[in-house]
């Protein structure tokens, strides 16, 4: 891929991260599946991009709305068909019972794959930093970390130990400075 295919190609895959983001907003189901490899994994919720519908299906039901952020988003080429990146994003989320606002701040460990004439996720894997309340009855306003082997798209996944660097980075002592 030229230098040219690659700056078109790397636009089209943010774009992926940009529709996600108000696909899920907008609780849009067919622009969402739309946005996956046709023959995408989706578990337990079925094969392709009907399984990408029933998961976003039912997951958009736990809050009544949301407002995702796009943020840093990095983008490394596999091949000419194939990509890999990391998205950071702020989501917020309004849920209705109890009445509450909660926010994520989260890195999506994407893949991506050319299909025909543009590019679509292979798979997204969330990680998270923290989730913020805000009004709940039970948690009042405060910040909770992921829990270890959480239940749902967070699988237990916490920023920043999602950085393959980050544990080894603390391991080890910091380097000595020149002349000591």
């Amino acid at each position: 891929m030229n230098a040219i295919e690659q700056l078109l190609a790397r636009d089209q895959i943010r774009q992926l991260a940009e529709r996600y983001a108000l696909a899920v907003d907008g609780k849009d189901l067919d622009s969402l599946a739309a946005l996956f490899a046709d023959d995408v994994s989706n578990g337990r919720y079925g094969p392709g991009r009907a399984g990408v519908r029933t998961f976003y299906d039912n997951r958009l039901r736990l809050f009544h709305c949301s407002m995702h952020l796009v943020g840093n988003h990095v983008i490394d080429f596999d091949d000419d068909e194939h990509a890999h990146g990391v998205v950071y994003c702020r989501a917020h989320h309004h849920v209705t019972e109890p009445e509450h606002w909660f926010d994520l701040a989260l890195a999506y460990w994407d893949t991506y794959e050319r299909s025909g004439d543009g590019w679509v996720f292979r798979r997204r894997r969330v990680k998270s930093w923290y989730r913020q309340e805000f009004g709940h009855p039970e948690h009042g306003t405060g910040r909770v970390l992921a829990a270890e082997g959480q239940a749902g798209p967070m699988r237990g996944s916490r920023m920043p130990e999602g950085w393959p660097t980050f544990d080894d980075y603390w391991a080890r002592p910091p380097a000595p400075l020149p002349g000591e």
